[in-house]
């Protein structure tokens, strides 16, 4: 074979390409509370505010989550809640991803709405999620983003 610089081009061209290819790591981004803890933004969900503010927003196209951290993450009565105009569903003590977590039910004009009180590694959150349709809804999923956050997050 004959040396021809094109083919020699093209060699290091493909051998770059493939070395590139070959390092690239897709990383998710990852949101950061007013205490410095951090949870990796689920599939599908954008950031709408920083820790600028005491509470973190990421949502999609149907839901809002909201996530808080320390002392606003202080468990809100149900009695709050109905002030606000919500209507409690149920409530259940679950273990989700290590972490102690308690969830509430509520609607509000037919919007569901949920509320995590979670203990991990010794710090307390809050999760809000509002949602349009929750008949798919389980936390116990791990393709949940309220199962995502809590298994993502670090103190």
């Amino acid at each position: 074979m004959k040396f021809n610089l094109k083919n020699c081009i093209s060699l290091i061209l493909l051998v770059g390409v493939i070395a590139v290819a070959g390092s690239c790591v897709v990383f998710a981004a990852d949101a950061t509370l007013d205490d410095g803890s951090t949870f990796t933004i689920p599939t599908g969900f954008t950031l709408n505010s920083s820790s600028e503010t005491s509470m973190v927003s990421i949502s999609n196209e149907a839901d809002g989550i909201f996530i808080s951290v320390g002392s606003d993450a202080v468990k809100v009565t149900k009695d709050t809640w109905a002030d606000k105009g919500f209507t409690f569903k149920t409530e259940k003590n679950i273990t989700l991803n290590g972490a102690t977590t308690t969830e509430e039910q509520y609607d509000n004009s037919g919007v569901p709405f949920y509320v995590y009180y979670v203990t991990k590694e010794d710090t307390k959150y809050t999760i809000i999620v509002a949602m349009e349709d929750n008949a798919d809804w389980n936390v116990q999923d791990t393709a949940n983003p309220v199962n995502s956050i809590v298994k993502t997050l670090k103190a």
